[in-house]
């Protein structure tokens, strides 16, 4: 019933390192390896050990102290074969180390020396049997610097962004608060007051009738009023999405309304439509709240439902909360990943505290939404 929905990413999450970012360096390298080497008189330990440690360089991110031991070992090995034999896979140390150095975990520092010396001495040591020269080192100290340095770079540029984010996020919160805090002092109390003076006049024995129960009707709208603003300001201080609801509905009798225009749209796209309210006394904010739930629910029917088929709108009152259900057939065979719909939904409910359930039944969709009834 609702489209796929891949979250947007945050910058610092973007910038988190994937653990798949080590098996596709160590396969580059192992092909890097084969290519230059395969031309060449090479000991079939050689090559052993070469998948060796480029096995453990791909298993670095996820298991850095194992597989740095591992790749140590098979360097160990490599040391036994003759160097005109051998081939350059300790290169793949180095991945080992700039994995180490991105990911800054408590054995950072000793796992990327480890891994740097382990290289050097299979890459540069072994093949100049141990009398390197500055033509062997200059090449593995520029490559080792841009591994390191490029892992470092990579690391402070995730916690930058990943500390200017926590700012952000201080900043939204302290607005939130504030903005609460002004918005209860003033027009929450504004409201209150307003259905206070509203009783005081409706109780006066001088006004007529027809004007005692006009009062009574602005009194009990501004005291609902009073009471959605406060569960609205309460989610702003609890930190829930800010997703107030645009237009308020004078109430039920407007909001059946709304449903039987919604489920008279899905008639014209030819689905057979049952609908079932029964609705006491809705507050003004939960009467928008709904209204959009049922929009959306409509637009997902349309979009996902067969035509022809028979699907149901129930809106009714139980036990203190407001109850929507609403049910369709869908070619559908399992739940997907949240939708935009859906998350909307959730969010619109949250700040009332409201609940929403979908299920996948016998090819039957079916969301379930809750709302207090907020007359207490």
């Amino acid at each position: 019933m609702f489209p796929p929905h891949t979250p947007r990413e945050e910058p610092a999450e973007r910038l988190a390192l994937s653990y798949l970012a080590e098996p596709s360096l160590a396969l580059l390298s192992f092909l890097f390896v084969f290519t230059i080497q395969h031309s060449f008189e090479t000991s079939p330990w050689a090559w052993v050990t070469a998948g060796v440690i480029h096995l453990a360089a791909a298993g670095s991110g996820r298991w850095p102290v194992p597989a740095a031991g591992l790749a140590l070992v098979a360097v160990g090995v490599e040391l036994f074969i003759p160097a005109a034999e051998t081939t350059t896979a300790s290169i793949a140390l180095l991945i080992n180390a700039a994995s180490a150095a991105a990911r800054n975990h408590r054995f950072s520092v000793a796992l990327t020396t480890a891994m740097i010396t382990g290289s050097f001495v299979g890459l540069v040591l072994h093949l100049d049997n141990f009398d390197p020269t500055l033509r062997s080192f200059t090449p593995f100290a520029v490559t080792t610097l841009v591994a390191v340095g490029a892992a470092l770079l990579w690391r402070l540029a995730a916690a930058r962004l990943s500390h200017q984010r926590e700012e952000s996020r201080l900043r939204i919160e302290e607005l939130r608060l504030e903005l609460a805090r002004e918005l209860h002092d003033t027009t929450a109390q504004s409201l209150s007051h307003a259905a206070m003076r509203a009783w005081m006049a409706a109780e006066d024995p001088g006004v007529p009738d027809a004007t005692r129960d006009e009062l009574g009707r602005i009194a009990e709208d501004c005291a609902s009023a009073a009471r959605d603003l406060r569960q609205l300001l309460s989610s702003l201080r609890d930190g829930h999405p800010s997703v107030i609801p645009a237009t308020i509905l004078p109430g039920p009798d407007a909001l059946t309304t709304m449903i039987e225009d919604q489920a008279e749209r899905l008639r014209l796209h030819g689905l057979i439509v049952h609908t079932d309210i029964r609705l006491g006394a809705v507050s003004p904010a939960r009467s928008a709240t709904l209204a959009k739930i049922v929009r959306e629910a409509t637009n997902n029917i349309i979009k996902h439902a067969p035509s022809g088929s028979t699907c149901w709108f129930s809106v009714y009152e139980e036990d203190g909360l407001l109850h929507g259900l609403f049910v369709n057939r869908t070619r559908s065979k399992r739940i997907g990943a949240k939708g935009l719909g859906l998350i909307g939904m959730e969010e619109r409910l949250r700040l009332l505290n409201g609940t929403a359930e979908v299920s996948l039944v016998n090819g039957q969709w079916r969301t379930h939404v809750t709302l207090p009834t907020g007359q207490r």
